[in-house]
C-alpha cells in the first residue's frame, strides 16, 4: 500500500527532464493509456496474440520449466520417502538442498543474462541462452533414475532445480516481446501456461506412480517436458523483439 501511494509515472516527477523521458519512452517504459491504446480484453485479441510464434515458444518453454518446479513443490518429499526409502529426518535435511540450489540458479540466470546483453548487445543471446541452458539442465533430472547413492540423487536433483531456477528469466523475455497494447494480456497468457503446468504435472505424476508403483517414468516425464521446452525456445520462439498488433 505504501508503495502504491508513493508511485508516480515517470513524467510526473518534478525533477525529471525531457532527455530522461525520451530515453524511457525509447525503451518502451512510457506508454500512455487512452481510448486508442487501452485494448481491454476480447477473445479476438487473444487470438491475435496467439498468432505469433514467439508467444507459443515462450509459453511452451514456461510450461516445461514450471513442470520441474511443480515436481519439487508437490511430489519431491514423497519421492524421497517411497522411492528412495529415506527416513523423515534425512528427508528434512536433504530436501533443503535443491531449493538452495534453485535460489542460486535464479540469481545466476539473471546475472548471466545481463552480462551477455552488455557484451553482445543481442537480446536473442542474452535472454534465450540462459533459459535454454536452464531447461536442458533441468532435463537431467532423469539421471536420478540411474544412481543408487542418496548423495548422488540429491546432487542430480539439486543441479536440475538449480538449472530450473535459471528459467525464471522467462518473465524478462516476455516483457521484451509483449505488444505495447497487450502487455497485460500477454502476461496473463504466459502465466496461464505456467499455472497449467501446476495442474497437469501433479496429475500426470500421480497417474504414473499409481499405475507403475514407481517414480521412474514420472522423472522421465518431467525431464522430457523440460527438454521440449528447450527445443521450443530453440526452434519455435524465433527472434526476441517487440511484437506489434493493430
Amino acid at each position: 500500500m505504501r508503495t502504491f501511494l508513493k508511485y508516480r509515472e515517470p513524467d510526473q516527477y518534478p525533477a525529471v527532464n525531457q532527455a530522461e523521458l525520451d530515453y524511457i519512452a525509447a525503451g518502451g517504459g512510457l506508454i500512455r493509456v487512452s481510448a486508442e491504446t487501452d485494448a481491454g480484453f476480447s477473445w479476438e485479441r487473444v487470438g491475435a496474440l496467439l498468432r505469433f510464434r514467439q508467444i507459443w515458444g515462450a509459453c511452451l518453454g514456461q510450461f516445461g520449466g514450471n513442470s520441474t518446479l511443480v515436481f519439487f513443490l508437490t511430489w519431491f518429499p514423497t519421492y524421497l520417502a517411497t522411492e528412495r526409502q529415506m527416513g523423515w529426518i534425512k528427508i528434512g535435511f536433504f530436501a533443503v538442498m535443491p531449493f538452495l540450489a534453485a535460489a542460486a540458479g535464479v540469481m545466476i540466470g539473471g546475472i548471466v543474462s545481463d552480462m551477455l546483453l552488455k557484451r553482445t548487445g543481442s537480446a536473442n543471446i542474452a535472454r534465450k541462452f540462459p533459459i535454454i541452458a536452464g531447461l536442458l539442465g533441468a532435463s537431467t533430472i532423469i539421471g536420478a533414475n540411474y544412481v543408487n547413492s542418496d548423495a548422488a540423487v540429491i546432487a542430480i536433483l539439486s543441479f536440475a532445480f538449480f538449472a530450473q531456477g535459471m528459467t525464471g528469466l522467462g518473465w524478462t523475455l516476455i516483457s521484451d516481446i509483449a505488444p505495447r497494447k497487450l502487455m497485460g494480456l500477454t502476461g496473463g497468457v504466459f502465466n496461464f501456461a505456467a499455472n497449467l503446468a501446476g495442474i497437469v504435472t501433479p496429475l500426470v505424476i500421480g497417474f504414473i506412480v499409481a499405475r507403475t508403483g514407481s517414480f521412474h517414468y514420472a522423472l522421465a516425464y518431467v525431464g522430457a517436458v523440460a527438454l521440449v521446452g528447450a527445443l521450443s525456445y530453440i526452434f519455435v520462439l524465433g527472434d526476441v523483439k517487440r511484437l506489434e498488433v493493430d
